[in-house]
């Protein structure tokens, strides 16, 4: 019997999972985390050509079936990518949303005389609480870089959209064979590292296990007019072997003879899926998919059991292809609008930071207190500037007259002055200091000017020892600025 293993995927950095196969330019991330990067996650420990039969069950024959990762909100548990045939009055948020396959067109004119206008809903996903989960991505810009020249190569510019760390994700795998639950856990759960420039900055992720279940059980249908409803991509091919995206409802489908498809109440959304084989380091042949979030509604010519679906339908099951729903209650409503209530959450859509620690090390040291540097200087930097920047608005008008070489002079005094004390002598010593001295003596001591400035510099809140130094420094360069 089918067992079902879920697993939960955080995302410990920005994820880039491209939607093009190509390596230069703009990247725009998929919504979702497709399935074929946990099977290959499984494949890089457990694919091996020695033992054939286990090789085929885990990657080729869809006895394990590798589902995609979609983002859970604040409720966990599983998430779909909004129906196409769901629509919305244009400009307005979800309270009403109008079912596709039941407006009639009585009930579009009336719509239209009413002055609502419907449109589709923008990509997002939902759970059955109606909470909706966007999927926000970050845009940056990276270069390659030249190794000989020792600087950013050129015309090699890339734009990456990327999945935003910190927010959680949902996968299911389905097995056929419970002889094979215990590797895949061991394979999957732990840090891994998957999608675009994993080797750098991007694509770790943690994965744990929630719980295994069996595969749900339907009763079966009575020959009526029914909904499928594609919770992942899917795939076909006809005759020829040539991708199609109007399946045969019993070859393709798997549904009882008789049973034919009504395009007028189906929305599909089709496109091309490219793919990256890493093994042979080039492009697998490109698929034409219909994607996940179409409905196909066709019409049962006999009793039908919908459990022979539990599998999925179409090609390529095992990278997490063809998952079907049969009549959700996501599709059912009420004079043509939908019974589920949704709403928008701000804890789905916002990023949620996540921290994790790592083992420090004895060779760390030397880097970390650089870091530690770093963030030090930056915080004393950020003081000097809102202290200078109060000094300027209060004692603008009471220093105009000095110039900028007069400025200059403080600036070296206190540029090459071995400490705080060596400066304030240099500076302001009543006998040998610049500001009690010289041609410039007079401008110093009109308006107190002076004594206004050594209280500043060496009382003000917040800095010690050399600091005082470097406040000088910062003061008289901004004021020789604005004295020019």
């Amino acid at each position: 019997m089918m067992q079902i293993i879920k697993f939960e995927c955080t995302l410990l950095t920005d994820l880039v999972i491209s939607s093009e196969a190509a390596t230069e330019g703009f990247h725009k991330s998929l919504d979702y985390i497709p399935g074929s990067k946990f099977l290959g996650i499984v494949a890089k420990t457990l694919y091996r050509e020695d033992q054939p039969t286990q090789t085929l069950d885990l990657f080729h024959n869809g006895m394990v079936r590798y589902g995609d990762a979609h983002r859970i909100g604040t409720n966990s548990g599983s998430t779909y990518r909004m129906p196409f045939s769901w629509y919305i009055s244009k400009g307005k948020d979800f309270s009403e949303v109008y079912l596709y396959h039941e407006l009639t067109e009585e009930k579009r004119t009336t719509l239209l005389k009413a002055g609502i206008q419907l449109e589709t809903i923008k990509p997002a996903y939902f759970n059955m609480q109606g909470e909706v989960i966007s999927n926000d991505q970050l845009f940056s810009i990276k270069s390659a870089y030249d190794s000989v020249k020792y600087r950013a190569e050129d015309e090699k510019m890339y734009g990456y959209f990327a999945l935003q760390s910190g927010s959680r994700w949902q996968f299911d795998v389905e097995v056929d064979k419970s002889d094979y639950i215990l590797l895949l856990e061991q394979a999957l759960v732990g840090k891994q590292r998957i999608g675009r420039s994993s080797s750098a900055e991007y694509g770790l992720i943690e994965i744990k296990k929630i719980k295994i279940e069996s595969a749900p059980s339907s009763d079966p249908i009575e020959p009526a007019l029914v909904y499928l409803y594609a919770i992942s991509n899917w795939c076909f091919y006809d005759e020829s072997q040539r991708n199609t995206a109007q399946p045969d409802p019993i070859k393709h489908l798997m549904l009882p003879t008789g049973s034919t498809v009504d395009w007028g109440k189906s929305q599909l959304r089709t496109r091309t899926y490219k793919n990256w084989n890493r093994k042979r380091n080039n492009r697998d042949a490109d698929r034409v998919i219909i994607e996940k979030g179409s409905v196909l509604a066709v019409h049962l010519g006999e009793q039908f059991n919908p459990n022979v679906l539990v599998q999925g339908i179409g090609m390529h099951r095992a990278e997490g292809f063809g998952k079907v729903l049969v009549n959700p209650p996501f599709l059912i409503g009420t004079d043509s609008k939908l019974l589920l209530r949704l709403y928008e959450s701000a804890g789905a859509t916002a990023q949620q930071k996540v921290h994790y620690v790592l083992d420090q090390a004895p060779e760390d040291e030397p880097l970390l207190q650089i870091l530690n540097n770093k963030t030090v200087g930056g915080k004393r930097d950020l003081i000097i500037d809102m202290w200078v920047n109060c000094f300027i608005n209060e004692h603008a008008k009471t220093f105009q007259g000095i110039t900028s070489s007069q400025w200059g002079q403080i600036r070296n005094i206190a540029k090459f002055s071995e400490n705080a004390s060596n400066f304030k002598e240099l500076a302001f010593n009543t006998e040998v200091g610049a500001c009690y001295k010289g041609k410039s003596e007079s401008i110093w001591r009109k308006n107190n000017r002076r004594k206004i400035l050594e209280s500043f510099i060496f009382s003000t809140s917040g800095l010690h020892n050399g600091e005082p130094v470097a406040l000088a420094i910062k003061l008289s360069a901004e004021m020789a600025k604005r004295s020019s």
